[in-house]
């Protein structure tokens, strides 16, 4: 006898492979939706990385007089470093909205850390100057006969009262090299008006150097 076998609506098998179906189908339109998203994501991030402008970078410049400062140093001279607080000791240009806040010109810089392009620019001025019978930086190998040695203590566009100025203050000592006594030190400070303005900001700061770089010269050769 032959016997029969037969498949009744709603087996296990039918409702397996039902089942398998809608989870495919799901599968297939979650994996879909999740792809067109992370494209979305992906292209909203790219647009919204945008690399900021690279700053304006300044170079401090000598300015005239140097031809005419009278005297002669008698010895060879080195160029020291200025020691600088930290606020000073980096690439940034300091402009102080108050006496007790210090604060930086965005989008511009110097061309390098300012204690070392203030010492680079008093050692070209210094040798323009004709003055000397050598000048130079340490690691240099010259001979030495007088150090000089800088405390830049202000470089920044202050805020007063009537606006705003460009000030410069330098503590300077002669060190006889021979013997490590101070033949002299005086502090040599300058201010003159300037504006908020970054550009104009840095021409009135050169200005003030250039003017105390002259003095202090010829005090230089005066002194050794």
């Amino acid at each position: 006898m032959t016997k029969t076998r037969h498949r009744f609506p709603g087996s296990d098998s039918d409702r397996i492979n039902g089942q398998a179906g809608v989870t495919n189908g799901l599968t297939r339109r979650n994996f879909t939706g999740f792809l067109a998203a992370s494209a979305a994501l992906s292209v909203s991030g790219c647009a919204l990385i945008v690399p900021e402008p690279a700053p304006e970078v300044y170079d401090l410049v000598i300015g005239e007089g140097l031809s005419d400062i009278q005297g002669r140093a008698s010895g060879q001279i080195l160029i020291t470093e200025p020691k600088v607080l930290n606020s000073l000791n980096s690439d940034r240009i300091v402009i102080r909205p108050s006496a007790s806040q210090i604060t930086y010109f965005p989008k511009v810089r110097w061309s390098d850390r300012l204690p070392r392009m203030v010492q680079l620019y008093l050692s070209r001025a210094y040798s323009l100057s004709g003055g000397a019978r050598a000048v130079g930086l340490p690691g240099d190998g010259l001979i030495i006969d007088y150090q000089l040695l800088f405390d830049l203590r202000d470089f920044q566009i202050e805020r007063t009262g009537s606006g705003f100025m460009a000030k410069v203050t330098i503590a300077m000592r002669i060190l006889n090299d021979r013997n490590g006594r101070v033949v002299a030190s005086r502090i040599f400070e300058q201010s003159a008006p300037s504006t908020d303005e970054p550009v104009a900001a840095i021409q009135a700061l050169n200005g003030v150097l250039n003017d105390l770089t002259n003095a202090m010269i010829a005090w230089t050769y005066r002194t050794v």
